[in-house]
């Protein structure tokens, strides 16, 4: 009877080692995951503002990013404050861009644009005819795109840009 004990807990531990060896193999790769998903998000933010950036992997295994704004930053950054002049629902995060918050300024911009396009979607249909469309401002403040609507809110604003 003891050996039938011995070799039903024998079994058991066997079982439960390898339970919990499937847990932290599951564990890692969600961190790998993670870890994958935060830097394809920073990939993103650096590319869409033109950043420098500088990524390094501290004791505790994480990775600590830190941006640096570029002239190509600036001029974006300068595009943005302006078609938030010109545009309702847009705003311009002075705060986050002074703080160096890119990230946040990138994830505020994507909830804009999309309140932005709700907003473009309550207008009449005559409305939306001369309304300036979601892509056209990250086009915009992106790429220095000009919309003929996006045109005519500046100069409708008087603002003098070409």
């Amino acid at each position: 009877m003891k050996k039938r004990h011995l070799k039903l807990a024998i079994m058991v531990l066997i079982i439960s080692a390898v339970i919990f060896s499937i847990n932290k193999c599951q564990e890692a790769k969600e961190e790998k995951q993670e870890e994958a998903r935060e830097v394809s998000l920073y990939e993103y933010v650096v590319i869409f503002f033109d950043l420098s950036t500088y990524y390094e992997r501290l004791e505790d295994g994480s990775i600590e990013t830190n941006f640096y704004p570029s002239k190509a930053t600036q001029d974006k950054v300068d595009r943005w404050e302006l078609a938030a002049k010109v545009l309702p629902v847009i705003v311009y995060p002075e705060d986050l861009i002074s703080e160096n918050k890119w990230v946040e300024a990138y994830d505020m911009l994507g909830d804009l644009l999309i309140e932005y396009d709700e907003y473009y979607e309550s207008k009449s249909e005559e409305g939306q005819k001369t309304f300036v469309l979601k892509d056209d401002v990250k086009g915009f403040i992106g790429s220095n795109d000009v919309s003929d609507n996006l045109q005519q809110a500046f100069d409708e604003a008087g603002i003098d840009y070409e």
